[in-house]
């Protein structure tokens, strides 16, 4: 599985990864906390939302990420 990452405007503490679908040209958002490397949210497990390429799945995962930080400062974690 391919991946790209972005690290996001907050210090440090989120990154967004852009990851492929094996055997497809899909790629999803994944959301992880780095203070202790777990995974917070992903667009298949969310909305089951993909796209046509890495970049488009970082920008949506800033977005994702940008509009909760703004309106639930303490996130839900689930588990990987």
């Amino acid at each position: 599985m391919s991946s790209e990452r972005a690290a996001l405007d907050d210090g440090g503490r989120y990154r967004v990864d852009a990851r492929t679908l094996p055997f497809t040209p899909s790629w999803f958002w994944e959301v992880i906390d780095t203070a202790d490397n777990t995974f917070v949210e992903n667009s298949l497990a969310r909305s089951r939302t993909v796209y046509e390429s890495p970049t488009q799945a970082l920008a949506a995962g800033h977005e994702y990420v940008l509009g909760w930080r703004i309106e639930t400062p303490m996130i839900e974690r689930r588990a990987a």
